[in-house]
């Protein structure tokens, strides 16, 4: 068995139980280590917006047109940031 004491002095347990499976042992809860690695493989490997769908976001003249004008307006200074805003509420200018 493996131990290592994680953030919060948690321990984190590793071991094979009886049927020689690797099993991780946190907060007293036990997770099939195998399981546990695939569903880190499976989101490293995945994206939550593919590249198919980028590519026609890039294309897409309305939204490209879109993004420059935000652009434009970031840089004349037409847009201001939430605490910006907050800050004109409170004193009345909104």
């Amino acid at each position: 068995m493996f131990e290592l004491e994680v953030k919060g002095g948690n321990v984190v347990k590793i071991y094979k139980d009886q049927y020689e499976k690797a099993v991780v042992e946190y907060n007293g809860v036990n997770y099939d280590l195998e399981s546990m690695i695939n569903l880190i493989e499976e989101k490293r490997n995945s994206s939550s917006v593919s590249e198919a769908e980028i590519q026609r976001f890039e294309r897409d003249p309305e939204m490209r047109k879109m993004v420059e004008d935000s652009e434009q307006d970031i840089e004349q200074g037409k847009v201001h940031s939430t605490k910006d805003v907050l800050a004109k509420i409170r004193r009345g200018e909104i």
